[in-house]
Formats: C-alpha cells, sequence, structure tokens
C-alpha cells in the first residue's frame, strides 16, 4: 500500500496527514472494489430535476464502484453553480470521505455550528469561475475534484487590455 501511495504523489516531496489519510482510504476502497468493469461517471447535470438526476449519478456511482469502505465512509456533496448573465444553472456530485470544515479567523471560539455554516452558505464568485455557455473567464482546474489547484487566466479591460496568468501568487503576461 505504501508504495502504491509512494507512486501516485506526482513528485510532491511531503504532504500532510489529511492528504494521506485521504490517499489511504482511496486506495484501500479501489482495492476492495467488487465492480470489475467499471463505467466513467458524469457527475454534472442541469439543475431543473435534482432528485432524478441524483438517482441517475447513484446508479452510475454503483456501476462505477462499490465497497465497504466506500459504504462506511463516502458522503456526496451536491454544488449548485448559476451564471448571472446567461441565467444558466448546473449541480455537481462532488463523492468524498472528508468534511473540510473551516475556522473562521473573525472568531475566537467558533461553534462546530458556524464551522459548518461557513460551508454550506451560498457563495457569489462573479470574478472566479468560467461559464462554459458565456465563456467569459478562465479557469484551469489540474488535478481531482479532491485534491486540484487552479489557474487562471484573466483579461484586465481597464488598464492595460491585456491577458493575465494567475498562478498562486504570481502574474504573468
Amino acid at each position: 500500500m505504501a508504495e502504491h501511495i509512494d507512486a501516485n504523489l506526482n513528485g510532491h516531496v511531503a504532504i500532510d496527514s489529511c492528504e494521506f489519510q485521504r490517499m489511504f482510504i482511496q486506495f484501500l476502497s479501489e482495492d476492495v472494489n467488487t465492480v470489475s468493469n467499471p463505467i466513467a461517471v458524469n457527475r454534472k447535470y442541469p439543475a431543473n430535476d435534482i432528485i432524478v438526476y441524483s438517482n441517475d449519478y447513484f446508479a452510475q456511482m454503483r456501476a462505477y464502484s462499490s465497497s465497504i469502505i466506500k459504504n462506511i465512509f463516502s458522503n456526496v456533496f451536491i454544488y449548485r453553480f448559476s451564471c448571472i448573465p446567461c441565467n444558466i444553472s448546473w449541480i455537481v456530485f462532488i463523492e468524498s470521505c472528508f468534511l473540510s470544515i473551516f475556522l473562521p479567523k473573525t472568531e475566537e471560539h467558533p461553534r462546530f455550528a458556524d464551522c459548518l455554516s461557513f460551508i454550506f452558505n451560498q457563495e457569489h464568485e462573479r470574478d472566479n469561475c468560467i461559464c462554459e455557455n458565456c465563456n467569459s473567464k478562465l479557469v484551469i482546474h489540474i488535478g481531482t475534484l479532491d485534491d486540484a489547484h487552479f489557474v487562471a487566466v484573466l483579461k484586465d479591460k481597464k488598464k492595460f487590455n491585456r491577458w493575465f496568468l494567475y498562478n498562486d501568487e504570481k502574474r504573468e503576461k
């Protein structure tokens, strides 16, 4: 198991304990998967009928993977995305064995309910997302749904009228 995890670190020298735990459960679940010929799973659906699409998603997931590890530890989160300019909405199903909570910086001793409400609050990210319909901005997602890196390509129309690549703290032309 250790060699399998080490081979999948993609050159990363160090990982934290949460990342190791996520990888460990993922690989353990794959090892005891009872589905012999898994099929690809569609995670993105229109937002008009969440019940029908969630039933479809869960049927696909059963055909993709089935294990005792997944049955015990797995959670599915449904994220709804909306584009205000073109008025299109979609939902994305994300399966995870963990619920990462964030500690608000504004409170010295936050309650657990406050940490959870931070995760499930509605977000308005007009500058950080891309709509596949109107294609006004570009955000590049590198990795998986659980572990990823984002790179943004944005055009500054007000000052420079040029495209910039934002990668972590760096801005490049």
